[in-house]
């Protein structure tokens, strides 16, 4: 089939159209009424779409291509855009919604230093959001709407500044390390699942009681809930390189954990639930200590292994009548709170009480060497 070329040239406006062939755009293309292209779009450098006099769509059938510019009118009339195909953009993508309506996959590209900041961007297809680049998304309010999945399996980051992504599965690369989730400007989660490990940078903050990281979690910078209490599911081991914390206003943060945990920042929140089906390790690296409010052993009574010298402040640790095994000589320091129902065991073991720290129905095993003031 001999596809036809359309070019347009300045100021064109196109007029309840439906378009076939290939359409480049060269210059303003200015969407008058509801505009359907049955074929591919491709915006020059010098391109530009736009809504003209009036809210309009602009509804692709195929695949666009975006060197230059897509937006809401200059005068504050909007376009929303519908692509069922493909998405590259290598220009300014800043309309006030785009939704994807494909009923295959679909795959989108953002060049190196371009982003999305489109108002709202809407998933409507059931299939596959294949990312072949690093995604990033500027003020955008991301919504799957529980369609199909982004897969970021490619080894391709995410980026989020400010608004939200919710209702979304996210899918990372089985082979890689981390996929990298940098989130600013308050930025959150809501309703979102992560299939595979996640490196957690800038300020990511959990919006609901959905939110899951089925794998392992590193925290770079911070992470921390938005304007409620909340709690975040976390299946794999989470490792602390920053801060975990509640939310600066008062909001509280709750950690359900199925893994290891190794912390090496500031942790802070109010409280950790261990929760996976077998035996868990914690360590902390020289100087971190759990400043959390409440610390809750394995129900399922799996054994939680001290790792190194551990610390907790102001503490209350209910071990739910598990045992917490040191695995070398070590120091458990409690500056305050208290530790109960369970078993402590372990060879050469320091246990140092400040700050009213006391004991109750708790077991303890082997040599047990006390410093400050214990309280029973």
């Amino acid at each position: 089939m001999t596809k036809k070329f359309l070019f347009l040239l300045s100021f064109a406006f196109l007029v309840n159209l439906v378009l076939f062939g290939l359409v480049t755009i060269n210059y303003t293309y200015n969407v008058e009424e509801d505009t359907v292209i049955n074929d591919d779009v491709y915006v020059t450098s010098t391109g530009i779409i736009q809504s003209s006099g009036g809210n309009h769509s602009f509804t692709v059938n195929g695949s666009i291509t975006n060197e230059g510019l897509i937006r809401n009118n200059p005068n504050g009339y909007t376009l929303a855009v519908y692509v069922s195909e493909d998405i590259t953009n290598n220009g300014t993508w800043s309309c006030y919604s785009t939704y994807l309506n494909g009923s295959a996959s679909q795959h989108i590209y953002c060049g190196t230093g371009h982003n999305f900041s489109t108002s709202y961007f809407y998933n409507n297809n059931s299939q596959s959001i294949i990312a072949d680049s690093d995604l990033s998304f500027e003020e955008t309010r991301i919504d799957f709407q529980n369609n199909g999945s982004l897969d970021l399996s490619g080894g391709y980051d995410l980026s989020i500044t400010g608004k939200y992504l919710k209702h979304a599965l996210v899918i990372g690369s089985a082979t890689r390390d981390n996929l990298v989730l940098q989130m600013n400007n308050g930025a959150f989660l809501q309703d979102v699942v992560f299939e595979n490990d996640v490196e957690l940078q800038g300020i990511c903050q959990i919006s609901d009681d959905n939110v899951v990281f089925e794998n392992s979690v590193t925290v770079t910078d911070t992470l921390q809930t938005t304007g409620y209490y909340h709690t975040l599911e976390i299946g794999g081991n989470v490792t602390n390189n920053g801060i975990i914390r509640n939310n600066p206003n008062g909001y509280q943060l709750y950690l359900n954990i199925g893994g290891n945990i190794y912390n090496y920042g500031t942790w802070s929140n109010n409280k950790i639930v261990l929760n996976g089906s077998s035996a868990q390790h914690i360590s902390c690296g020289s100087g971190n200590i759990f400043e959390v409010d409440l610390f809750y052993g394995n129900d399922s009574r799996t054994f939680i292994y001290f790792d190194s010298d551990i610390e907790f402040s102001g503490t209350i640790i209910n071990l739910q009548y598990d045992e917490i095994i040191f695995s070398n000589p070590q120091t458990l320091t409690l500056n305050g709170g208290r530790l109960y129902r369970g078993s402590i065991s372990g060879s050469d073991l320091v246990l140092v009480m400040n700050n009213d720290a006391y004991l109750y129905q708790l077991s303890i095993a082997n040599n047990l060497e006390l410093q400050g003031v214990c309280q029973i």
